[in-house]
């Protein structure tokens, strides 16, 4: 039994140490066949295990026989691993006893009213406009939570401030109001952020609109604007963590973890609680000592004493974040009245592009989407037509990505073609996104709609800066058949050497992100022409099998699905053998000869 005993350490102690040095073995184990990584998951306790029993045994061994003192390790060995494990839980059961405190829950709604403090957990999204920054701080910008507080009657403002244990302000923290336009004075415009905390509208996208459109809606004669933080409030909403253990920290502890408690907490000026829940929980280790694996991320995993939480975490609890908390207490989020507020958002997007003097912070600008998503219920006017070429037209309106709909809603998006094209013409880098989307909405006008291109449309694509966020335009001159060949072959010489073009990586990610689009748009056109482009077939494949072409782009499907449209064998395009790919090339090539 001495010989085997010595074995079993051998053989689970070195497997133990590699597998303690390298634990991502574990996962690639359990990602092929399940099995080795199981097998390698369990050495460690495998080997701890064992050696506990041959301390044992080995001493026991000439007084007890084998037989013996195996039955005594195993019986010593068991009790002293379920007994290190005693300290450490009943430490844990002690401190939860001290921490818990009860839900307190208001007999029926309450209602917001004056000035509403919301500490937040994370705090809100900056704004990164540099001309409204007080002392280097970016203030959090208006989101759909801090509106929605601020539109209840009775509420005269909103405070967003980051949750700290000391319940100070941070240097982001602002607070918000609605005021009449003539009292705005030299007071900053606050952007509202309503795709960020969207939950706080309603349960479903239709709520969410209506409660939207009913906020934006309300402002068309106010101003919302921003001031330093107000450290007075009549009521605050405090969302807290506190003390968030790291199972790092407690890895090979046999005592209690840190606790960690999250709460909710509602209470008013002079410090009364009006709401609380709260969920304390603590970790020990669990009988008997295991060593187990844990991961905080693909990027962290490592082994400890395996743990068992005592107590509540609070995960998936609703009721410790604030919105989910506000909208069972109080009115917020309840069902919009029922009233068309197509008008006041015409109207409210109408007098912002109308007056020269309002800057793209004014809310004017925001009730764009909203907007659009109610015209999703309504029949479009010429009247209409007009405003939305206008908000297209003007730079002031930002986040279109959030006017997705417009396809939808208005079918042919003909009329909205010059419009379009000279925003994507005068936009900046910063703006890109914008030009992006409307970029999209021009790939999605009718066929033929480019075989002649307008002045404008010219120009920017002979423009080497601006043509870059025309990738939908590119696309587009396939409509042109083969007259189009000459012009997409030199966009692709001019765009394609810039492509991995930069001496650092940060160089070359913003070089990728800049001229890919233009490779991608070439690729896509060429891919539609297909036959009727097959003049370009031998300066591709040239590009191709030179070297031009770099790896991450040949080896798309969609770049290899335009050399087989083109002409080229589909047995020169794929890597011998490789079935599945040339299987998804060819489901490629299916859909662009539709």
């Amino acid at each position: 039994m001495r010989d085997a005993l010595l074995l079993y350490l051998l053989v689970t102690g070195v497997g133990a140490a590699v597998i303690l040095a390298m634990p991502g073995l574990v996962l690639v184990g359990l990602m092929l066949l399940v099995l080795p990584g199981v097998v390698m998951g369990a050495l460690p306790t495998a080997f701890f295990w064992g050696a506990c029993f041959a301390l044992l045994w080995f001493p026991l061994q000439p007084a007890l026989g084998d037989g013996g003192a195996a039955l005594a390790a195993v019986l010593l060995a068991s009790g002293g691993l379920v007994g290190v494990t005693v300290p450490g839980n009943l430490a844990a059961r002690a401190t939860l006893r001290r921490l818990a405190l009860p839900d307190v829950r208001p007999p029926e709604r309450f209602a917001l009213s004056g000035d509403v403090r919301l500490d937040l957990i994370g705090g809100g999204q900056w704004d990164q406009d540099p001309s409204v920054r007080v002392d280097g701080s970016r203030p959090y910008r208006c989101d759909a939570l801090a509106l929605a507080v601020l539109g209840l009657p009775g509420v005269t403002s909103v405070t967003l401030n980051a949750s700290r244990p000391d319940g100070e302000l941070v240097p982001s923290a602002r607070t918000f109001r609605i005021v009449p336009r003539g009292e705005r004075g030299d007071r900053l415009l606050a952007r509202p952020l309503l795709s960020h905390r969207v939950e706080a509208l309603g349960d479903t996208p239709e709520a969410r609109r209506a409660c939207e459109a009913h906020l934006l809606a309300a402002l068309v004669d106010g101003c919302l604007v921003m001031d330093r933080a107000m450290p007075r409030f009549d009521v605050r909403v405090r969302e807290l963590w506190e003390d968030r253990f790291s199972a790092r920290a407690h890895r090979w502890s046999l005592g209690a973890s840190t606790p960690s408690v999250r709460s909710l907490v509602v209470e008013d000026s002079a410090g009364a609680c009006i709401a609380r829940f709260r969920r304390v929980s603590i970790t020990a280790p669990r009988p008997p000592l295991l060593v187990g694996l844990h991961m905080q991320g693909m990027n962290e995993i490592f082994f400890r004493w395996h743990r068992w939480t005592h107590g509540d975490p609070g995960v998936g609890d609703a009721m410790l974040g604030a919105v989910h908390a506000l909208r069972a207490l109080t009115d917020l989020g309840l069902p919009a009245p029922e009233t068309d507020v197509l008008d006041a958002l015409r109207s409210a997007l109408d007098a912002g592009l109308s007056d020269p003097g309002r800057t793209n912070r004014d809310p004017a600008f925001a009730s764009f989407a909203p907007y659009v998503r109610a015209l999703a219920h309504a029949r479009p006017t010429d009247g209409d037509i007009d405003l939305t070429r206008r908000a297209l037209r003007d730079r002031r309106v930002k986040e279109l990505y959030r006017a997705h709909a417009l396809p939808e809603v208005f079918g042919d998006l003909t009329p909205f073609r010059d419009a379009m094209v000279a925003r994507i013409a005068e936009s900046t880098p910063e703006e890109s996104g914008d030009a992006g989307t409307l970029s999209h909405h021009l790939d999605r006008m009718p066929p033929g709609s480019f075989a002649t291109l307008t002045p404008t449309e010219d120009a920017l694509l002979d423009d080497p800066i601006q043509r870059v966020r025309a990738g939908g335009l590119i696309t587009r001159l396939a409509d042109q058949g083969s007259a189009a060949v000459p012009r997409l072959l030199a966009l692709l010489d001019a765009h394609l050497p810039l492509v991995d073009s930069g001496r650092t990586g940060a160089e070359r990610r913003v070089a990728r992100a800049t001229h890919e689009p233009v490779v991608t748009a070439v690729q896509d056109a060429l891919g539609r022409l297909g036959p009727v482009a097959a003049s370009a077939r031998h300066q591709i494949e040239q590009l191709s099998t030179d070297g031009s072409v770099p790896a991450w782009i040949g080896r798309r499907e969609a770049w290899l699905a335009m050399r087989v449209r083109l002409g080229t064998p589909i047995g020169h395009v794929v890597p011998l053998g490789d079935a599945a790919i040339e299987a998804r090339v060819r489901r490629t090539v299916a859909k662009l000869e539709r």
